[in-house]
């Protein structure tokens, strides 16, 4: 079974998430395109309304058109955050050299589990705002590790 670092699967989530983030922003800009409808010439072919104010100097009457979109509140759909959350069960991995390298964590996600004296644990991975960015991973429900792809990963205790 192919194996990969808590980092790496944080990061292609991450990933995923923001290629979702660039997919939907190419359509709200599409969708608000064809609701101001260009012209060939890059004038708007869009509906108008027509503020018109009388002068009385002269006896002039001036109009202002504007595009009726503008009275419209643009609504444009996005992802803001992204909670994934799975069942793993814990165990230590064993020193890669014998160079006295720390014991690390291994998570093991499996639809079955091999024995029924290994703890299962709930792994939830949130990620906040435009992505790749702040990434929060808790175990259990307690922030273990806060990444942050802008800057180094930041440890729950600092």
């Amino acid at each position: 079974m192919p194996t990969m670092s808590l980092d790496d699967f944080v990061a292609k989530l991450q990933a995923s998430t923001a290629h979702a983030q660039a997919k939907i922003a190419a359509g709200n800009r599409g969708r608000l395109e064809r609701q101001i409808e260009l012209a060939r010439d890059g004038t708007a072919e869009t509906l108008s309304w027509s503020l018109v104010m009388d002068e009385n100097v002269g006896g002039e009457v001036r109009a202002i058109r504007f595009p009726l979109i503008t009275m419209l509140r643009p609504v444009a759909a996005q992802v803001t955050e992204l909670t994934f959350e799975l069942k793993a069960a814990i165990e230590e991995a064993p020193a890669q050299t014998r160079a006295g390298r720390p014991r690390r964590l291994r998570f093991i996600a499996r639809r079955t589990f091999k024995s029924a004296r290994q703890r299962i644990h709930s792994l939830t991975v949130r990620l906040i705002g435009a992505q790749p960015g702040i990434a929060e991973i808790s175990v259990d429900g307690a922030l273990l590790r806060t990444l942050d792809a802008r800057r180094r990963p930041v440890s729950a205790g600092t």
